[in-house]
């Protein structure tokens, strides 16, 4: 059985990041549309449950984190609206922080490694750079 880490997780975030800013509103035909935002709904579920289970002690804050991310990516991927985009990744850079300080403190208290807190700065960054770039997008729009 495979464990997901910090860093597995802010990896796999990133890709899936990637791939709904590469291709904003992708594929918006009707048919798609609605399976994405079918998506989207469960995508929803998928992160109320998470955060349900991890304040019930029964899960980690890294499982929230991915549930969270996935659910940002599938915001990403049905709108091309630069401000829209804004105020997504500024969520999802709150909760890149919010990993990286986890990620550091277990570290520091010896109950994670230093591999998980780079790789979380990382993802962090990565979200940054993506943040800024919509800004730019949202900037020239607005002119």
């Amino acid at each position: 059985m495979m464990t997901l880490t910090i860093g597995r997780a802010a990896a796999w975030v990133v890709g899936a990041l990637a791939v709904a800013l590469a291709h904003p509103a992708l594929g918006n035909d009707g048919a798609v549309r609605k399976l994405q935002e079918e998506r989207l709904g469960v995508l929803r579920e998928v992160a109320r449950h998470a955060r349900a289970l991890y304040e019930a002690g029964s899960t980690t804050l890294t499982t929230v984190d991915a549930a969270e991310r996935e659910l940002w990516a599938a915001e990403l991927e049905l709108t091309d609206v630069p401000a829209k985009r804004v105020e997504i990744l500024g969520r999802a850079l709150g909760a890149a922080r919010t990993m990286e300080e986890y990620a550091q403190k277990r570290h520091e208290t010896g109950t994670g490694n230093g591999l998980e807190a780079r790789q979380a700065k990382a993802a962090r960054l990565q979200v940054e750079i993506e943040l800024a770039k919509e800004r730019g997008k949202a900037a020239a729009a607005a002119k």
